[in-house]
């Protein structure tokens, strides 16, 4: 059996086709429904638009060049009117050019055939100066100015005048006009008035050494050289009168007061082994507080921390505080020589509190005899190489205190041991004066410091 032959290609036939099948191509190409085109007859569309808007942007170029070449004509040969040379105010300066020209446009007739859109690389558009122009002619028309020209300023527009009053309305845009300043000079003064009745509110700084032809009476002027003067009153000096430097003020007075300390407080010895009852007297100034009496009276007899805190300065059984002065008690600068020595006493919170409560409380029983007063003796302790000692001591006095007066006195250091002797014989320090063969008004003793 044969193998089948495969089929031969068919043969391609090259023929011309017929204008009649190209004419029909032709006639597809556009399309039935206009609404459903790519775009065809809206390129053709816009193409006929751009057409007619560059003839009209041409024909209103040449209608206004026309335009402005009759204006320039009509303004050269018009002769130039003498009252233009005359000086007039501000508000009713107009050139003469705006006062020729008219309200009306003129638009001349120009056929646009022949004029042809300019085809320079670098010239704008036809349609942008369409669109430029009609910007331009769109704008809103400039207002009416009105100006009222009373008798003093109507010789200047006589040549302007219709004779119908004195009333002209020039329909023109605002020239840029230098401003009135005729009336400047008399607001300057006003200002400058008002500177001057306000100055204590304005800074002055701006005036040193500044200029001053407006306002020459405006007031005093601080030169830059016055040393005297601080900085801050110089700037802000008065308006009304001259700054007087007043020359410094004495210091006032300071004189020395004399404070006398007692001490009352009950088994005090005890807890304070250095403490000697004995009144100490303390010099200090008129301004200066009973602080640092008190911190005096405690560093002489080594106080404990733990007892300084109770202790307080009081004055006729009230508190003095740490900033009370002898100005605070009634003393001033005329009487402290009338005062003499201001007794203080050295006593707690809790002794002052009962003292007021005993004052304050009513005394239903009678008043008891007052207690005689005790005897005192007057003593005068002498020690080899040191000044005698005079004091004033009571029966009830222990040795231990006139032992603690000398050594004050005569600073003598703790670790030295200090002996009274009476008659030979040596005095114990735990004793009281009675208990002793001190007797009279008046006793010498002899001291001994080993």
């Amino acid at each position: 059996m044969m193998p089948e032959e495969p089929p031969k290609p068919r043969k391609r036939i090259f023929i011309k086709k017929s204008s009649l099948q190209n004419a029909a191509k032709k006639h597809t190409d556009i399309p039935k429904n206009p609404s459903r085109h790519d775009g065809t007859c809206s390129a053709i569309a816009e193409e006929s638009i751009s057409k007619g808007e560059e003839q009209e942007a041409l024909a209103k170029l040449e209608n206004l060049e026309s335009e402005r070449v009759a204006k320039r004509k009509q303004v050269s040969a018009e002769p130039q009117s003498p009252a233009a040379n005359k000086r007039a105010t501000p508000s009713s300066i107009d050139s003469p050019s705006r006062n020729t020209r008219s309200s009306t446009r003129v638009t001349p007739t120009l056929s646009p055939g022949k004029h042809k859109l300019s085809t320079h690389p670098k010239s704008p558009s036809p349609r942008y100066n369409a669109l430029l122009n009609q910007g331009s002619h769109s704008a809103k028309p400039a207002p009416e100015i009105v100006t009222l020209d009373d008798s003093s300023s109507s010789h200047n527009d006589d040549d302007n005048d219709d004779g119908d009053g004195d009333m002209d309305v020039h329909n023109h845009r605002p020239s840029k006009t230098p401003r009135d300043t005729s009336n400047l000079q008399g607001s300057r003064a006003i200002l400058a008035q008002d500177q001057r009745q306000r100055a204590d509110s304005y800074s002055w700084t701006n005036r040193l050494d500044g200029d001053h032809s407006d306002d020459s009476d405006a007031g005093p002027v601080i030169k830059d050289d016055a040393k005297n003067i601080s900085q801050d009153s110089a700037k802000y000096p008065s308006p009304t009168r001259p700054y007087v430097l007043e020359e410094p003020q004495p210091p006032l007075p300071d004189p020395i007061v004399e404070v006398l300390v007692e001490c009352h407080i009950p088994n005090f010895e005890q807890r304070v082994p250095a403490f000697d009852g004995i009144p100490v007297n303390f010099k200090i100034r008129y301004s200066m507080p009973f602080r640092k009496v008190r911190e005096k009276w405690i560093a002489m007899y080594n106080v404990p921390p733990e007892i300084v805190d109770d202790l307080i300065l009081s004055h006729n059984n009230v508190k003095l505080w740490n900033a009370t002065t002898a100005r605070s008690l009634g003393v001033t600068l005329e009487n402290v020589e009338d005062w003499g020595k201001i007794a203080l006493e050295m006593t707690t919170q809790d002794l002052l509190r009962k003292a007021e409560e005993d004052r304050l409380r009513p005394d239903v029983h009678a008043p008891a005899a007052p207690k005689a007063r005790q005897p005192s003796i007057n003593l005068t302790l002498q020690g080899k190489g040191y000044e005698d000692v005079k004091l004033k001591v009571y029966n009830d006095t222990l040795v231990a205190k006139i032992i603690g007066a000398c050594r004050r006195r005569w600073q003598i250091p703790a670790d030295k041991e200090i002996t009274i002797m009476l008659d030979g014989e040596p005095l114990s320090p735990q004793v009281v004066v009675k208990d002793t063969e001190i007797e009279g008004p008046e006793q010498q003793l002899d001291v001994y410091i080993k």
